[in-house]
């Protein structure tokens, strides 16, 4: 499988994107696919030690911001509106993109999309479908853009990156009617995700 990873999630055993440190599906952790062993998990402890340090927490932790809705009505996604105000940088999962929460309270909440690049360099919008949905273990649904009308994502670097995580800004504007009746649309604005 091109693009993909050698390992299976452990979870749900579906196969992600390359570079991606958690299952899109299921949001579970995977295998470290480096190679770079021992080496790489002392470092990531000593990073975790820095992120203890005050100044660290209060410029590496905290979302960014976020102004906009998402909307769906039907299936496959359910009746809901969501306002989504916290963004955190998809460097945090090994993937360039972001993941748009509802709350700041966790990068692991329930609810909201990601969106990042796939391995043929092509925007890949998720969207974590509600019913069942548990914090960090929401099935997540790719969007297929041929049932959407209007599919204009961009995720761009800020140049500031604390802790090894790059900022990230940029907007999503979606418009999908699916198979099955229903629709979801989004006009999302996102800075400051870290």
């Amino acid at each position: 499988m091109s693009g993909f990873t050698d390992e299976k999630c452990l979870r749900c055993g579906k196969y992600s994107p390359a570079g991606t440190r958690s299952c899109p599906d299921c949001g579970a952790k995977l295998p470290d696919s480096t190679g770079s062993g021992p080496k790489r998990r002392e470092k990531s402890r000593w990073r975790f030690l820095w992120l203890l340090i005050p100044g660290s927490v209060v410029f590496g932790l905290w979302p960014g911001s976020v102004e906009g809705t998402l909307r769906s009505r039907g299936q496959p996604f359910g009746d809901r509106e969501l306002e989504l105000t916290a963004c955190y940088s998809g460097d945090r999962f090994r993937y360039f993109g972001v993941a748009l929460k509802p709350e700041s309270a966790s990068p692991d909440t329930a609810g909201g999309i990601k969106i990042l690049k796939n391995a043929a360099d092509q925007w890949v919008v998720y969207v974590e479908r509600p019913l069942g949905c548990e914090p960090g273990r929401c099935e997540l649904v790719e969007l297929d853009r041929k049932h959407c009308s209007v599919f204009d994502v961009e995720v761009r670097n800020t140049g500031a990156m604390v802790n090894d995580i790059r900022g990230r800004k940029g907007h999503a504007k979606l418009e999908c009617r699916f198979p099955e009746g229903g629709s979801l649309s989004a006009t999302l604005e996102f800075s400051g995700c870290t």
